[in-house]
């Protein structure tokens, strides 16, 4: 008892007593607590030495990397925007996630073999934190959370932008996502950053070389810079950052690939082996003429409907990225095959899922998706017996390449094609002139 308390106890005995008491079951609280942390830590906690025991908690979990060393400056931040009617900064940040990203903070006791600090539930939207934890603790891991999903929030925010603004593909706002994704996560668990707010030009550029460490193509990394630079400007416009760090970042330069294209002997190889036997072979061949006669995206021959072929005019109506209309022309081939392949097996298919409104149907009525296509043209090579590696871009790329070495306008290729700008095109005429010279080197005597 110290000189204070008996000072207290002389002059007012009620309230020394009352202390005292206190005094007793603070001290069998605080040596159960100290149990089950040594319990769950494996450390021993020195009363003598004045050891915390939030400390032993913290520095377990640094131990075990699921402490954030930087969250202490973010979480004051959160909490003085959370404070409301001096009730304690934990409760109003509690409050603060369940009006802002819907998320319940719950205080639990783990089981003793299965001990943590932190788990989220993505499903019902609930913080889990450990019964066990000190006070402080449990704000760091509530203000990490309020940083993983603003991160969360910003990224789907700027891909609504994406689809507004810039009208974009469902597969290309897919692409922005993923990106960002892989992005936070190597920001968050890699990098330890609680808040996108403190990101650097070094943070990202370690994020490159994360990237091009792992083996992915320079054209890869390319398109992921350009995914964190809109999306870092995104953020710098809209007030969300104080700084761009992506300013002074550089993409690598790529090389150019030229596109894999299919010989005209090589297209009937393929279309040849496909047996007439097979239960829909009409829908296959239409499929490939298609692909080669109109130079579509798979994605676009997937979507087809019935309602965009107009018969009279010889030309299908075609949505394309950022939902852009054109108008492609489909020859006497592709017609014919088309119109075999919708008023036989289309007819049969048709009746299992009426509701189907587009042109090409799987065995159960429903519309192809890409991977069926992908699984369908391998079938199709590997038959042919061709060593090319054949995909639905592929007849695409023999679709334009054909049509320039016949002598087609390069803008009207463009056009058929739906490219933006016609610097995409022109790589076929750099792979025409590849054409002509290896034709060269292999037919002219001077190369013997």
């Amino acid at each position: 008892m110290g000189p204070e308390v008996k000072d207290l106890v002389s002059t007012n005995p009620k309230i020394g007593k009352a202390i005292v008491r206190l005094g007793d079951n603070l001290k069998k609280k605080d040596h159960e607590l100290i149990n089950k942390i040594e319990k769950l830590s494996g450390k021993i906690v020195d009363n003598r030495k004045n050891s915390f025991p939030g400390e032993v908690i913290s520095d377990f979990l640094q131990d075990n990397k699921n402490y954030f060393p930087k969250l202490e400056d973010f979480a004051n931040k959160v909490f003085e925007k959370v404070q409301k009617n001096n009730r304690t900064r934990y409760i109003a940040l509690c409050d603060y996630l369940k009006s802002e990203y819907g998320i319940t903070v719950k205080d639990v006791i783990p089981e003793e073999d299965k001990p943590f600090s932190k788990i989220y539930n993505k499903n019902k939207k609930e913080l889990l934190l450990s019964d066990y934890s000190s006070l402080e603790t449990k704000k760091l891991h509530a203000a990490a959370q309020i940083a993983q999903e603003g991160a969360s929030k910003y990224i789907e925010e700027y891909l609504s932008i994406l689809k507004v603004e810039r009208n974009l593909a469902y597969n290309s706002l897919d692409s922005y996502r993923r990106d960002l994704k892989k992005y936070r996560h190597f920001v968050k668990e890699i990098l330890n950053i609680s808040s996108i707010r403190d990101v650097s030009l070094g943070h990202i550029r370690s994020y490159i070389r994360h990237l091009s460490d792992n083996g992915l193509s320079a054209n890869s990394v390319k398109r992921n810079i350009s995914s964190i630079r809109t999306f870092h400007n995104f953020l710098s416009s809209e007030g969300y950052t104080k700084n761009n760090p992506t300013l002074l970042l550089h993409a690598p330069k790529s090389s150019q690939k030229l596109p894999n294209f299919l010989t005209v002997d090589e297209i009937d190889q393929i279309l040849d082996s496909i047996p007439k036997e097979s239960p829909l072979y009409r829908r296959d061949v239409a499929i490939f003429e298609l692909l080669y006669s109109c130079g579509l995206r798979v994605t676009e021959l997937c979507e087809f409907k019935m309602k965009d072929i107009l018969w009279d005019s010889d030309l299908i109506k075609i949505q394309g990225k950022g939902k852009k209309i054109r108008y492609i022309p489909f020859g006497p081939i592709a017609k014919e095959n088309l119109k075999n392949y919708i008023d036989d097996e289309r007819r049969i298919l048709i009746k299992k899922n009426p509701k189907s409104a587009e042109v090409f149907l799987s065995r159960n009525g429903k519309k192809l998706t890409r991977m069926m296509v992908w699984i369908l043209l391998k079938k199709w090579t590997k038959n042919a017996q061709l060593e090319k590696i054949v995909s639905p871009h592929t007849l695409r790329h023999s679709f334009a390449t054909h049509l320039l070495e016949g002598g087609a306008d390069l803008r009207s290729v463009q056009e058929m094609l739906g490219h933006t700008d016609i610097s995409t095109t022109q790589i076929y005429t750099h792979l025409d002139k590849e054409f002509l010279k290896s034709e060269h080197q292999e037919h002219h005597p001077r190369y013997d």
